[in-house]
């Protein structure tokens, strides 16, 4: 099974890379070791699989349930690429304990935060992210995902913020979990905004 999930990840990791024009801005924030959690958000289903390919590490994301149940091929193929299944909406204890495990391995992990698609709605940060990032002990790296489609191709802009660590922010449980969530978040769409502005000056100063 392990060879079987090598061989997928070395055959599709660069097809993938290719179809989507993978450009990532600030990869060199990123430790070459160590555990550290991506937080992202949320705008197109393919981004989770984009970014698990996208960097010389091996990311850890989580999946819904519904992805590995619907199809058994289609659920090896997610494991192959990291992923492991959560079930949304229900404060998943099992996926939460696969995150802290996967970063206690010092593996990073990639947390969609809004926690579903925002279909171009930007949706409040769950607090998911904050209690792992605290009881792992993991740096936050808020991280901004564009992916447009341009033709036949798709083209995916990552970008990597400036890292904090869950004791910087303060509170306890609950109220902590979610203020790391609310801090992630407001980096996060700093970062979009501002390479969206800064996509959008060349095309107003043609006019």
């Amino acid at each position: 099974m392990a060879a079987l999930a090598r061989f997928l990840y070395a055959t599709l990791a660069p097809l993938i890379r290719f179809w989507f024009h993978v450009c990532i801005i600030g990869a060199e924030k990123l430790p070459k070791e160590g555990r550290a959690i991506l937080a992202t958000n949320h705008n197109n289903a393919s981004e989770p699989v984009v970014i698990a390919v996208a960097f010389p590490r091996r990311i850890a994301f989580m999946a819904k349930e519904e992805l590995f149940t619907w199809n058994a091929a289609f659920g090896r193929l997610l494991r192959s690429f990291g992923a492991f299944p959560v079930r949304r909406g229900t404060g998943d204890t099992s996926a939460i304990r696969e995150s802290i495990k996967a970063l206690s391995e010092d593996k990073i992990l990639s947390i969609q935060i809004e926690g579903h698609r925002n279909r171009g709605n930007r949706l409040p940060p769950k607090p998911g992210v904050g209690m792992i990032a605290t009881r792992a002990q993991a740096p936050v790296y808020p991280t901004a995902v564009i992916t447009r489609k341009r033709g036949l191709w798709y083209h995916s802009t990552i970008i990597i913020g400036d890292p904090f660590c869950p004791e910087e922010v303060a509170g306890t449980h609950g109220e902590k979990y979610q203020a790391i969530a609310q801090r992630a978040s407001d980096e996060i769409w700093q970062l979009y905004d501002a390479f969206v502005a800064a996509e959008e000056k060349p095309s107003q100063a043609a006019r």
